[in-house]
C-alpha cells in the first residue's frame, strides 16, 4: 500500500509538472521538487512519534517530489542546453541521483547505515547538492520568452552559449 501511494504521487506529480513549469519556470519547479526530499526525511527523522499517517504522507510528498524533478529535469534540458551539453547535463543529473542512491543502500543493506542515516546520506544530501547544481544553471530561455522576460532570456543565452 505504501508503494502504491508512493506511485499514485508520480502519476499526480506527472499530471501538475506541465502547469508548474509554465507558471512558475523550470528552475524554479526543479529547485522546490529538491527541497521536498530533504524537508520530508528532516521531518521523519526529527518525528518523536512516528505513525503510518507519517509514512503515508512522506512517501506521496516523496514521490511527487521525484516525478517533479525527473521530468522537469528532462524537459529543461532540452529547452535549456546546447546538444553538446545535454549528455553532460544527463550524467550529471540521474547519474549522481543513481550512484548516491545504490551506494547508500549497499551501505544501509551490509549494516553499516541505520535507516536515519540512510535517510540522511541518501535524500538529503543528494538533493542539496542537485539544488545547488541547478541553482547555478540559467532559467530555461522557452520560459523566459513565454512571460516576456526578454533581458533575462538574453542573460540566460549568454550563459547557455
Amino acid at each position: 500500500m505504501i508503494g502504491a501511494c508512493f506511485f499514485i504521487s508520480v502519476a499526480v506529480g506527472s499530471l501538475l509538472l506541465g502547469g508548474l513549469l509554465d507558471k512558475y519556470g523550470r528552475k524554479n519547479v526543479l529547485l522546490v521538487s529538491s527541497l521536498i526530499t530533504p524537508l520530508v526525511l528532516f521531518f521523519w527523522l526529527s518525528a518523536p512519534q512516528f505513525t503510518l499517517t507519517h509514512i503515508y504522507v512522506g512517501v506521496s510528498l516523496l514521490g511527487l517530489a521525484a516525478s517533479l524533478r525527473a521530468s522537469g529535469s528532462y524537459i529543461y534540458a532540452t529547452e535549456s542546453l546546447l546538444s553538446q551539453h545535454k549528455l553532460q547535463y544527463a550524467v550529471y543529473v540521474f547519474g549522481f541521483d543513481g550512484f548516491c542512491t545504490a551506494t547508500t543502500s549497499i551501505l544501509f543493506w551490509s549494516g553499516m547505515l541505520t535507516w536515519r542515516s540512510y535517510c540522511l546520506f541518501s535524500g538529503s544530501l543528494m538533493t542539496l547538492i542537485l539544488a545547488l547544481f541547478w541553482y547555478r544553471l540559467p532559467e530555461s530561455p522557452s520560459y523566459l520568452y513565454e512571460k516576456g522576460k526578454f533581458e533575462e532570456l538574453t542573460k540566460s543565452l549568454e550563459r547557455i552559449a
